[in-house]
Formats: C-alpha cells, sequence, structure tokens
C-alpha cells in the first residue's frame, strides 16, 4: 500500500508543479521495513525533486542519518513538528533524545 501512495504523490506534484516533501513521503512508507534502516531514507531522498539534500553515504550511522534527516525536516518544513514524533519506543539506544527514531512505524 505504502509504494502505491508514493507512486501517486510522485505523480500528483509532477502534475501540479508542486515540491514533493520529504515529511510526506516518510508518513507514506514509515511502516515499510528494509534490511538497512538507511535505506528507507536514501530511497526516499532519491525521489526529491533536484539534487537530494543529503547524500547517501554508508559509512555513517544510522543514528547520525536520522539527526541530520531531522535537522533538515526542522528546515525544509520551518516547523519543530518532526519533534513531535519523539517517542520513549526506540530501537537505536544511541540516538539523541531529540531526534525521532525513524526505524520504529509509530514515531511519524
Amino acid at each position: 500500500m505504502g509504494i502505491g501512495r508514493v507512486t501517486t504523490a510522485v505523480q500528483e506534484a509532477e502534475d501540479a508543479d508542486k515540491k514533493l516533501r520529504l515529511t510526506a513521503l516518510l508518513s507514506m512508507t514509515i511502516h515499510i521495513n528494509a534490511t538497512d534502516s538507511r535505506d528507507k531514507i536514501y530511497n526516499l531522498l532519491s525521489l526529491l525533486e533536484g539534487e537530494p539534500p543529503i547524500k547517501a553515504n554508508y559509512n555513517i550511522s544510522t543514528e547520525t542519518l536520522y539527526r541530520d534527516v531531522t535537522r533538515f525536516l526542522i528546515i525544509e518544513d520551518s516547523s519543530l513538528v518532526i519533534l513531535l514524533s519523539i517517542s520513549t519506543e526506540r530501537t537505536l539506544a544511541t540516538l539523541p533524545s531529540w531526534v525521532p527514531d525513524l526505524s520504529v512505524p509509530s514515531n511519524i
């Protein structure tokens, strides 16, 4: 279901000449698992218009990537709403307390 929604969202954004936002893509696909949690983010970033704001780099930790994505979302959305996704349910013990654990479906 998530992939179909993403495909539709990408097409609708192109048709309406609108910018697709990472927040929307995350909310549509958060329930989808990946062998490497970083792939969930890197795949979505490749769907955004223009140069990806964060480049795929498998030399950084998942925690570092989630921190960078959280910072990007705060700036992109001009909002702290992503911080409302912070939950006590975490799979990444070393994740900073202000960063949502994007590997937990209930956190978006």
